[in-house]
């Protein structure tokens, strides 16, 4: 991490928004040498780390319970890392070998007294309601404070922390409500180590505040009104790297009123090119509007299409992207599609399988306790990020091109917050719904 932060300190030294940075390259040696020194003084302080400690308020009373050679092994740590810390503190052995009780002051440490087998199977339990369906036995961090539920488990190469915030809270409700688990079929289009945001938002809810609202406009052709009623809540933006192509999916019940909406898409297509002229203006670029056939599977379907040329920056983007600013509107296997991709072939594979669920392939390469919670129809909303692109020649050509007109934020300062994520390959947020509980979980995915 040394590289990239003192690359980082001396970017930002040019930007004043960024000025707290420019100080790392100095503060980073300062602190890396004093992380190792506590490492050293807790390898010889005889605190067992690796067999767990426990931080508990009982009654008022607060303990730690830790794994140590002596009773005294955990003040003389704190001692030693602040001379003035850990007076106060008084520990004694418990009743289990080699594991140490610690408490503010004696009156606390005379009061301690251990649950047992009972007292044990009680906090079980209350974690297991907290977090329905987390593994205990594999977390390296349980945490339950004030009505929230937490674990941190690290599985080789991965980081999955899981919570759930205290259900009544009036925010997390709202988010809660706005959510429900389901199938995930759209997530049959998303390829392995792609970008992707899925949600299944709730019918009734999507119904009253947007649906309701289309069918309403007396604008709205007849046909889609009919497929606006028929937005089912699935949600899924997804980039696709073979071929290049970018879509935002709206899930079905079924797509047989699509046929009327590209009638009359077709039917307006001279004012639908007037508006892309008037509205869309780009000085020396040219659009073209038309209704064009894709190939979907086995046969066509008819797309509105909206193509922009002769603008050198989106021919800098096709070539370090294979993107151009083609945009694509149409419906075909259980989904409205508003795509954009290069050419009808291109776009055509984005609906294809669309509501055929999660591959095995991508349920292989999401984190595992994910893919088992999306099998058990527990999930509500994945948002899935890779990082290994940037740190590939194209995206550093790219921040180049974008960045270089632009003085306080160069491709040098991007690329150094990039490179401080040089050791993690993607990220991965997800919620649940289970046993009556919604959690939220993230993972992090090392490179390796």
């Amino acid at each position: 991490a040394e590289g990239p932060i003192k690359q980082l300190a001396a970017s930002a030294a040019n930007n004043a928004d960024l000025k707290d940075f420019a100080g790392l390259g100095m503060a980073y040696p300062v602190f890396k040498a004093q992380y190792e020194g506590v490492k050293g003084m807790i390898s010889q302080s005889g605190v067992k780390l690796d067999r767990g400690m426990l931080l508990a308020d009982v009654d008022g009373h607060s303990y730690i319970i830790y794994a140590g050679d002596k009773p005294e092994a955990l003040s003389e740590l704190v001692k030693m890392i602040d001379p003035k810390a850990g007076a106060d503190m008084r520990c004694k052995a418990t009743d289990s070998a080699g594991y140490i009780v610690c408490a503010d002051n004696d009156g606390d440490l005379g009061a301690y007294a251990a649950g047992g087998a009972e007292g044990a199977t009680a906090v079980r339990a209350r974690w297991s309601a907290g977090l329905p369906g987390v593994d205990f036995e594999e977390a390296n961090v349980i945490a339950d404070a004030e009505g929230v539920f937490m674990t941190m488990q690290t599985p080789p190469g991965l980081v999955v922390m899981s919570m759930a915030p205290p259900q009544d809270e009036p925010e997390f409700q709202k988010a809660v409500a706005a959510l429900s688990p389901a199938q995930g079929k759209l997530l049959g289009t998303v390829q392995p180590g792609a970008g992707f945001i899925w949600a299944n938002v709730n019918r009734a809810m999507l119904t009253e505040t947007m649906v309701k609202e289309m069918v309403a406009d007396p604008d709205t052709p007849p046909a889609a009104k009919e497929l606006a009623a028929k937005i089912n809540g699935e949600f899924l933006l997804a980039g696709h790297y073979d071929p290049a192509s970018v879509a935002l999916q709206m899930g079905l019940d079924d797509t047989n009123d699509w046929a009327g909406v590209a009638d009359a898409l077709g039917k307006d297509i001279g004012k639908a090119q007037k508006d892309f002229d008037k509205d869309f203006k780009v000085e020396g670029g040219k659009w073209d509007v038309g209704m064009v056939d894709i190939p979907v599977d086995t046969g066509t379907v008819k797309a509105m299409h909206a193509g922009l040329s002769g603008v050198p920056e989106a021919d800098v983007l096709a070539q370090l992207t294979g993107l151009t600013i083609d945009g694509w509107v149409f419906a075909s296997d259980g989904a409205l599609n508003v795509a954009l991709g290069a050419s009808p072939e291109a776009i055509g594979h984005v609906a294809a399988n669309a509501d055929a669920g999660a591959t095995p392939g991508l349920k292989a390469y999401l984190p595992p306790t994910l893919t088992a919670a999306y099998e058990a129809n527990q999930v509500s909303m994945i948002a899935h990020v890779p990082l290994d692109a940037l740190h590939g020649p194209q995206t550093r050509q790219l921040l180049a091109a974008a960045l270089k007109n632009v003085p306080e934020f160069s491709p040098e300062l991007a690329i150094a917050f990039f490179d401080l994520a040089a050791p993690l390959s993607s990220g991965t947020m997800w919620m649940t719904h289970n046993g009556g509980k919604a959690q939220l979980h993230m993972a992090m995915q090392s490179i390796g």
